[in-house]
């Protein structure tokens, strides 16, 4: 099996978001640390939870929420006419707008496929990563 190089900063991210989660008790609620405790954090903790705030970067993603019509083509050999499939991506954003999480459906003479994927931008590496 082979693993995308940056698929550990993703999980990182993931990880860190998944944690941060827990520090709220409102799930509207972005506001960390609560009022009145931002001199209690010590600055491990705060480049941890800066790492795991959503930004600009992230508002970049914006263009590609949504649902999309997709046409897919597959060559199995070069000389022959690709296998093609149509179907739809839908992008939706989730954990507070870190990631957008990305389903794939598709049919074609060969039957359907779907996939799923998330995306996101990692602030740790600076750049943009994918998961599939």
């Amino acid at each position: 099996m082979r693993i995308n190089k940056n698929l550990p900063g993703l999980l990182a991210v993931a990880g860190l978001a998944f944690a941060a989660g827990h520090f709220f008790t409102d799930a509207t609620s972005v506001a960390f640390p609560p009022p009145g405790q931002e001199e209690e954090m010590s600055p491990e903790m705060k480049a941890w939870m800066e790492a795991g705030t959503p930004g600009k970067h992230h508002e970049v993603l914006n263009v590609l929420a949504g649902e999309w019509d997709a046409e897919f083509k597959i060559w199995m050999e070069p000389d022959q006419e690709p296998m093609v499939s149509r179907g739809t991506i839908t992008r939706e954003w989730i954990l507070d707008g870190r990631f957008l999480h990305e389903t794939v459906e598709a049919t074609s003479d060969a039957g359907t496929f779907r996939g799923v994927g998330f995306l996101g931008y990692n602030n740790v590496d600076g750049q943009y990563e994918i998961a599939w």
